[in-house]
């Protein structure tokens, strides 16, 4: 649960973030504005995300909880560690190309 925990905290400092962000945008300079829009809108897809990741958290634990999930849990470790094997393969690929 721990994990939970810390996702919910840094969604609430995302929104308290993103709404601090809202009101200091009526302040910008218009020379600045599409910048600071464009951080606003990367900070909204950091939220949605994790929103998404704490849904998906608790389908988890509610499924554990009523038994569906037995050994799901270490077939999405496993899952974890072959795809970062596979993003450090492909840098290396990428690091060996010459131009």
């Amino acid at each position: 649960m721990d994990i939970k925990r810390k996702i919910e905290k840094e969604i609430e400092r995302k929104r308290k973030l993103i709404e601090d962000s809202e009101i200091i945008m009526e302040e910008v300079p218009k020379h600045l504005r599409p910048n600071q829009e464009f951080v606003l809108e990367i900070y909204k897809s950091q939220l949605e995300a994790l929103e998404q990741e704490l849904m998906k958290l608790e389908g988890e634990d509610k499924l554990e909880s009523e038994g569906k999930l037995k050994g799901a849990n270490k077939s999405k470790k496993e899952d974890i560690l072959v795809n970062k094997n596979k993003l450090k393969d492909e840098y290396m690929d990428l690091e060996n190309i010459r131009f």
